[in-house]
């Protein structure tokens, strides 16, 4: 669907999936790194004052482990690690009381620094294999669509926003025809191919605050957020008649503040792309009133 989009919030996707699965941290990371700097600031101002008896290693491991966190960067990471022994370093060299030499008050800090460097790294190592681990349980490995339990939790999210902004919300159910006889014909290489084919198809076709999932096999599901049916509806019949779309039979619901939940929302879509195939494929789609119990009004042109 391109050309212009309407003016909407970022779709569930770009606000929630994306931070969640694409962005190492939380918080940008100009403040992440300022936030450091000031911790470590602020802690170096306590040792100064709590003198060379109260070690505040922990609370310094504290920070480094904060910064390497939410930047998952090492070398943020490691750059905190030797701020913060620097700066117990110096708080032990200035302290009037202090009484070992020069040298081993080097020495501690360059130890308390390697220490403080392995703990962010190593926190870096486990944010960034957190990070893959989430990817992989939100992501379908053949077509990198997202996967049936991320687009349920995306369905779930927009019809909360859709019932209380009053917003129209649309779902595209696919199913791909002639999987089957590819798979029986050439072999399940080509038919791996002809299901990512489809899924780029549907990202290339669609805008990027839609969202698209691969339920598995020759399934597919798009939410369209804030879209009207006419909008929706025009949109995919551009995608389903381009030559380069493989052929698909499609089932279209839009709603307005849908109360069901979830799984009946999807579950609707699956219905009418099934009357859609069983009339010869093609694009099905209906209108579903204030509430998503009320009866469905039939658009009446399989395409």
């Amino acid at each position: 669907m391109h050309g212009p989009s309407t003016n909407r919030d970022q779709s569930f996707l770009t606000r929630v999936l994306v931070r969640s699965i694409d962005a190492p941290g939380v918080l940008p990371l100009p403040m992440v790194i300022g936030l450091g700097v000031i911790a470590v600031a602020a802690i170096t101002a306590v040792d100064i004052g709590t003198g060379p008896h109260f070690s505040l290693l922990a609370v310094f491991g504290i920070v480094v482990i904060w910064v390497g966190w939410n930047s998952s960067q090492r070398l943020f990471a490691i750059a905190a690690a030797a701020l913060a022994a620097g700066g117990g370093a110096w708080a032990a060299a200035i302290d009037p009381d202090e009484s070992a030499p020069t040298f081993v008050i080097v020495t501690n800090g360059v130890l308390r620094g390697v220490l403080l460097a392995v703990l962010g790294a190593g926190t870096v190592l486990l944010r960034r294999s957190l990070d893959e681990l989430s990817t992989a349980a939100r992501r379908d490995p053949l077509t990198g669509l997202l996967n049936r339990a991320a687009i349920f939790e995306a369905v779930d999210y927009e019809r909360r926003r859709a019932e209380r902004t009053g917003r129209p919300i649309s779902i595209a159910y696919f199913d791909l025809d002639g999987l089957k006889a590819t798979n029986d014909r050439a072999g399940h290489e080509a038919g791996d191919a002809l299901i990512a084919r489809f899924a780029s198809a549907l990202t290339n076709g669609l805008r990027n605050t839609d969202v698209i999932a691969r339920l598995g096999g020759d399934e597919y599901v798009a939410l369209l957020p804030e879209t009207p049916h006419d909008e929706a509806a025009g949109a995919l019949r551009r995608l389903l008649d381009d030559p380069e779309t493989p052929r698909a039979s499609c089932g279209l619901v839009s709603w307005t503040s849908p109360s069901d939940p979830a799984t009946v929302l999807v579950a609707t879509a699956d219905r009418v792309m099934y009357e859609a195939k069983a009339a010869g494929g093609g694009l099905r789609t209906i209108v579903i009133g204030k509430r998503s119990g009320t009866s469905p009004e039939t658009d009446g042109h399989p395409s």
